[in-house]
């Protein structure tokens, strides 16, 4: 079986995402050297402040989109049993690095509607969908972004919709 992908910083890594973590520091620094200067002094000091903040915001949510796990918590019950993990260890087959948590409850309901996925090769929730990219199952699982290059899930969905309002409110100003 394929190694899945634990988040959005484990390759392979698509263009979009490094065109992602190039772009937004041009587009401070566009900010910073052509439209801030240009600008009056009473505008241009609470128009930067406010740019900054909301770059910063964006790339903190876009940091916690990728590092957050939206893995099946059924799946992760049986990989915890089937790979002898102690449930303590964030790193089931992925990179050697301390990452966010899976949801604080990594117990899935006791009674809970499941299905089989035959690629996972186990009883996931019958919300979850199996993710092709990441080659696992994702709780509720809206979409695959490669801008972020993990799934978009139950476990990271609020990020992802700051990320979608801190970037749109940044370009407005």
């Amino acid at each position: 079986m394929a190694e899945r992908r634990r988040n959005g910083f484990h390759g392979p890594f698509p263009l979009l995402q490094l065109c992602t973590w190039i772009y937004l520091p041009l587009l401070m620094l566009q900010f910073f050297f052509f439209v801030s200067p240009i600008l009056p002094l009473a505008a241009s000091i609470p128009c930067s402040l406010l740019f900054f903040l909301l770059a910063l915001a964006c790339t903190y949510y876009t940091y916690m989109a990728c590092i957050t796990d939206p893995i099946d918590l059924h799946l992760l019950q049986h990989l915890r049993e089937t790979q002898g993990d102690d449930g303590n260890s964030d790193n089931h087959g992925c990179m050697d690095i301390t990452f966010q948590s899976p949801p604080p409850a990594t117990e899935p309901p006791p009674n809970e509607e499941t299905k089989y996925c035959w690629v996972c090769e186990t009883s996931v929730a019958q919300h979850s969908m199996h993710c092709k990219y990441c080659n696992k199952c994702v709780s509720h699982f809206d979409h695959h972004c490669l801008w972020l290059n993990t799934c978009v899930g139950h476990a990271n969905y609020g990020y992802f919709c700051k990320i979608l309002w801190s970037t749109c409110c940044m370009l407005l100003v």
